[in-house]
């Protein structure tokens, strides 16, 4: 466990005190919390909206409501039963890492909720449509990476919250996928009775 540790904040000292340059200083605290935006709000959620419809017709809604329940089941137990459980302190709160903070944070350390949220969005999009695997993925990496890079969490958080997130993605997507299977066999027996 202690080799782990020391791993997590060697890497940690790299990635927010040594890997470092003027564009990321002001790139990763914007992408960070670029979802708070209203803006983002106002253009991503409807976006959304309308690809989940478009590729799913009718029943496109139901999908995109399924992806906001997994999003929020995800937020809220990785913030209660992971964070609150663990109890790990941020690492600008160990004054001996010397951490550069570069966006605020409160709460606890493990895991990072952002890794959690964006790894279950890019992996519930990417199973039901695997064609936005890529640039999904991307971004979700890059939302992870940031949280390191602002100091606000360990490696392990990101990567704990990444694991997190796809799991409950992979287990919502799953049933979405149950439930637009069954709503399929029932609209064909439907259309056999008449």
């Amino acid at each position: 466990m202690e080799v782990l540790l020391s791993l997590d904040q060697s890497l940690f000292k790299l990635v927010n005190q040594v890997w470092i340059a003027a564009w990321a200083d002001a790139f990763f605290p914007w992408v960070t919390d670029l979802y708070k935006t209203l803006t983002f709000q106002i253009i991503f959620y409807p976006l959304l909206f309308l690809v989940f419809v478009s590729t799913f017709k009718k029943v496109g809604a139901l999908v995109f409501l399924l992806c906001i329940v997994c999003l929020g089941c995800n937020d809220f137990l990785g913030n209660v039963l992971l964070k609150k459980t663990v109890e790990r302190p941020r690492p600008f709160e160990n004054l001996e890492l010397n951490t550069i903070q570069r966006s605020p944070a409160r709460g606890f350390s493990f895991i990072s909720n952002h890794a959690a949220n964006s790894f279950a969005f890019a992996t519930f999009v990417s199973i039901l449509i695997p064609q936005v695997a890529i640039p999904t993925f991307l971004i979700a990496t890059v939302v992870a990476y940031s949280r390191v890079y602002n100091g606000v969490h360990y490696p392990t958080d990101v990567f704990g919250g990444a694991l997190f997130g796809i799991f409950m993605a992979f287990s919502f997507a799953t049933l979405t996928k149950k439930i637009l299977t069954k709503i399929e066999k029932q609209k064909n027996i439907s259309s056999q009775r008449v």
